[in-house]
């Protein structure tokens, strides 16, 4: 038994992939200035906030680029749910590591503040819980819409 794939559609599959990665890698980028850069008394709410909206703009993204919610599209969304997550944690991290330890004034301070052990677990934790809530709603959404329009 021999499994071909036709170019086209290997290059658009290629094509598709590399989409999604920017996507995400887009989403952890705002993830990683936000927690880094938001002044720490509206890092705790905020963080949430961009959170829930990198996780329902990349999960509709990731949908819109697919066009149907298909078990591969499924799986890409919470491929990206998760690079997002932990991209965000690991790309915060190593920022973290490498900002020096005196204090400064301006957006520094902000960071040297959110690079604290405790702020910098709670902006992961958190950041990571809104992405995938978000992504959990809008696949829920799209799952719902699917099915409602097949059953028609």
């Amino acid at each position: 038994m021999k499994i071909s794939i036709e170019p086209e559609v290997y290059v658009w599959f290629i094509r598709i992939i590399f989409l999604n990665v920017c996507i995400g890698a887009m989403g952890t980028m705002v993830l990683v200035l936000a927690s880094l850069f938001l002044p720490p008394t509206l890092v705790d709410t905020w963080i949430a906030y961009v959170g829930v909206i990198v996780g329902c703009l990349m999960s509709l993204s990731v949908y819109r680029v697919w066009g149907s919610a298909s078990c591969l599209a499924d799986i890409n969304v919470w491929c990206m749910a998760l690079l997002a997550a932990l991209g965000s944690e690991a790309i915060h991290s190593m920022i973290c590591s490498m900002l020096p330890d005196r204090d400064s004034a301006g957006l520094v301070a902000n960071a040297l503040k959110s690079c604290a052990p405790n702020n910098s677990r709670a902006n992961a934790i958190g950041g990571a819980l809104a992405v995938f809530g978000a992504t959990f709603i809008v696949w829920v959404a799209v799952r719902y819409l699917s099915w409602a329009k097949g059953r028609r």
